[in-house]
């Protein structure tokens, strides 16, 4: 995601990461990696439960990439690391099926 932020941005997609672990943990991690986007850390899973994506033992997610409309609607989900290409196409599905009445 790092990579293709600016992209992505072009197109109105803001990348934020979420995970479990601490906002220490975080902010090495950020800084480390000059990351482009927030970090947010969610300690309970609580947003990892309401989005899917735990794994089974309900202590960690998997890694997952979600794109959320500003009615918290899912208009695109992909587990791993997909293409900003992919990514896009995922958008672009959604949108036409929301011209389209479907």
């Amino acid at each position: 995601m790092r990579d293709a932020y600016a992209e992505l941005g072009s197109f109105g997609i803001t990348a934020i990461g979420i995970n479990g672990d601490s906002l220490d943990s975080h902010q090495g991690y950020h800084e480390e990696l000059e990351l482009p986007f927030p970090l947010l850390s969610d300690p309970t899973r609580s947003v990892a439960g309401e989005y899917g994506v735990l794994k089974p033992d309900g202590l960690r997610q998997e890694r997952t990439v979600l794109v959320v409309d500003k009615n918290r609607v899912i208009v695109y989900r992909e587990q791993g690391a997909p293409s900003v290409s992919a990514i896009l196409d995922g958008v672009n599905r959604y949108g036409e099926q929301l011209d389209t009445g479907l």
